[in-house]
């Protein structure tokens, strides 16, 4: 069975969509309904077959991405701290080979965002486009996280009793979260890549 991410790719390239708000449009649904579905990792049997008659009334044949590339969908935070796909930005495009040899993960895995915010900086600058891989905590990285309602991009680094949430920036402090408080970090994923500008 194909997971949830790579069940919607398939839908977004029969409907010839990207982002979640064209692809409810062309279904005729609202994009909350879109959310639903990732929230149950479920797509209904009924979508597949109005996404297999739209292909099929363009011709058969959804336009395609060319050989060898593929994109990745931008998202950002809303004022509630929730991850939700951006309207305002579109998706960058990557190879394959690069996503294969030097991310080492698989396209449906990642996603986009835009720093904001000198936090980061000199690591990831305001308005940097950076990719992340949804994984769980594993190890000292970056990761996108929320806490306490905030969508936040931090490094993280193992201690013996808790986690280091590290800015980059030296003019921000770091500060400890010890094992009592780790299940308040939410986290949505790891930084691979980042577009920082020179």
């Amino acid at each position: 069975m194909n997971s949830f991410d790579e069940q919607l790719a398939e839908i977004k390239s029969l409907t010839n969509t990207t982002k979640n708000t064209d692809l409810a449009e062309v279904l005729g649904i609202s994009p909350k309904t879109v959310s639903t579905w990732r929230e149950r990792q479920k797509i209904p049997d009924k979508i597949y077959l109005m996404a297999k008659q739209i292909a099929k009334k363009n011709g058969g044949i959804a336009p395609m991405m060319p050989h060898g590339y593929i994109s990745i969908d931008m998202y950002r935070a809303d004022e509630h701290g929730q991850l939700i796909q951006s309207n305002e930005t579109p998706p960058m495009i990557f190879s394959e080979s690069f996503i294969d040899s030097e991310l080492k993960t698989k396209p449906v895995e990642l996603f986009m965002m835009m720093a904001d915010g000198d936090s980061m900086a000199p690591t990831l600058k305001q308005g940097s486009p950076v990719v992340i891989h949804r994984q769980k905590l594993s190890n000292d990285g970056i990761y996108v996280f929320t806490f306490k309602n905030q969508l936040m991009i931090k490094r993280l680094q193992f201690l013996r009793n808790g986690i280091n949430v590290i800015s980059d920036n030296h003019d921000y402090e770091a500060w400890e979260l010890d094992d009592s408080e780790i299940n308040k970090l939410q986290i949505v994923g790891k930084v691979v890549w980042n577009g920082t500008f020179i």
